[in-house]
C-alpha cells in the first residue's frame, strides 16, 4: 500500500459527502490507496454515513473512537494506516480531480516530506485564489533549513492538508499530533521540520481549503487563543535559532499578525461590544505587545488603531471591511457567473 488518506470526522454530515467523494472518485479502483475516517464521537449523521462509505467501497476503512479531538483521531489513522505514506484531509474540504495521482508522482522522488500548493475558496461565493511554489524541486536538509524562513512567508508550512509524511518517517522520530485545542497542524509540522531529511516542493495546486465555514474551527474565537498563537510562535523561533537563521523582522511580522488575527476574531464573534472592548483591551495589556511597538515593520490601519487603543474605531473598521469585502465579493460572483 503506497498511500493513506486519514480524514478526521466531527459532525460535519453537511460538508462530509463533497470531500470524501473528492477522493473515493479517484482511489475505488486502486489497490495501493486507502481512505481512512476517525469519527472522532460525532452526534450528527457522520458515524452513518462513514460506514455506507466502508460498505460501498473496499479501499475505505472507518474507524469509531469517543470524541477526544483531531489530532487524536489523526494519531488513530497514523496507527492504523497501511500506507507508506500519509496524507491528512480536513473533511469540510476537497481534493482536486488529479490530487492522489499526482501525489503518487511526487512519492517516487522518496522524500520523507512533500509539499504542494492549494486554492484558498471563499465558502460564500466560491471565490478562488492560488497559493503555489513557482518551480518544483528537491530541496536537502541543509537546503531546506537555510530557505525555511523565505519558505515559512509563503504560508504554506502552517497546515497538514497541503503535505504527504513518510509514516516511517513519523514512527520512528515519535511524531504526532498534540492536543492543542488549536494550532494542532503548526505544531506537528515544526517537529517535522525539524527532523526531516529531504523535502520535495510541487508547484502544483492539489487541494481546495474552504475558508470562513461557520462553525469551523478556524472561525471560533477561544479566550485562550492569543497564549496558544504565541506558543506557536516561541517554538517557531526556537527552530529558526537552531537552524542558525536570525529573522526578528519575521518573528515581529508574525507576532503582530497574530495580535491582528486575534483582534478580528474577537470582533466578527457574537460577544457584546462591550465584553468585545474588554477582550481587546486585555491582549493589548500584554509586554509582547506593548514590545511590538519598537518593531519595524509597515503599519496598517487595523494595526495603528488597535495599537493606539481606538477599540471602537477598530470595531466599526473591521465590519466595515468585512461588510464591503462580502458586498465585493458576492458582485465579482454574479458577474462571473452570469459570464459563464
Amino acid at each position: 500500500m503506497k498511500l493513506s488518506i486519514i480524514i478526521p470526522v466531527y459532525n460535519v454530515a453537511e460538508y462530509l459527502e463533497k470531500c470524501v467523494t473528492s477522493i473515493v472518485e479517484q482511489i475505488r479502483t486502486r489497490n495501493d490507496t486507502e481512505l481512512i475516517l476517525v469519527d472522532d464521537g460525532s452526534r450528527d449523521r457522520s458515524p452513518q454515513m462513514c460506514d455506507n462509505y466502508s460498505e460501498l467501497y473496499k479501499n475505505v476503512k472507518t474507524i469509531h473512537q469517543k470524541n477526544a479531538g483531531s489530532g487524536r483521531a489523526r494519531n488513530t489513522g497514523i496507527e492504523s494506516a497501511r500506507g507508506t505514506y500519509l496524507y491528512f484531509v480536513d473533511p469540510d474540504d476537497y481534493l482536486t480531480i488529479n490530487t492522489v495521482a499526482e501525489i503518487l508522482k511526487m512519492l517516487e522522488k522518496r522524500t520523507a516530506l512533500c509539499i504542494f500548493g492549494y486554492w484558498d475558496v471563499d465558502y460564500v461565493t466560491n471565490k478562488k485564489g492560488k497559493k503555489a511554489f513557482s518551480t518544483s524541486r528537491v530541496l536537502s536538509k541543509a537546503s531546506f533549513r537555510k530557505s525555511f524562513a523565505s519558505l515559512f512567508k509563503t504560508e504554506m508550512l502552517y497546515t497538514v492538508w497541503n503535505k504527504v509524511y513518510s509514516r516511517q518517517f513519523l514512527i520512528e522520530n515519535k511524531l504526532f499530533f498534540g492536543n492543542a485545542s488549536m494550532g494542532q497542524d503548526v505544531r506537528f509540522n515544526l517537529a517535522v521540520y525539524e527532523k526531516v531529511e529531504s523535502v520535495y516542493l510541487s508547484s502544483e495546486c492539489l487541494y481546495y481549503y474552504v475558508q470562513d465555514r461557520n462553525g469551523s474551527s478556524t472561525s471560533r474565537y477561544r479566550e485562550n487563543s492569543l497564549q496558544l498563537k504565541s506558543e506557536e510562535l516561541f517554538m517557531l523561533q526556537a527552530l529558526l535559532n537552531k537552524f542558525g537563521l536570525d529573522e526578528p523582522a519575521l518573528i515581529a511580522l508574525l507576532h503582530r499578525n497574530i495580535f491582528l488575527d486575534v483582534s478580528r476574531h474577537i470582533i466578527a464573534c457574537g460577544l457584546p461590544r462591550r465584553d468585545k472592548i474588554k477582550e481587546l483591551r486585555k491582549i493589548c495589556a500584554s509586554q509582547a505587545f506593548t514590545e511590538l511597538g519598537k518593531a519595524k515593520f509597515k503599519p496598517s490601519i487595523s494595526w495603528l488603531l488597535l495599537y493606539k487603543g481606538q477599540y471602537n474605531f477598530l470595531i466599526l473598521y473591521v465590519k466595515a471591511r468585512l461588510y464591503l469585502q462580502s458586498k465585493l465579493d458576492g458582485l465579482l460572483y454574479s458577474i462571473d457567473s452570469k459570464s459563464m
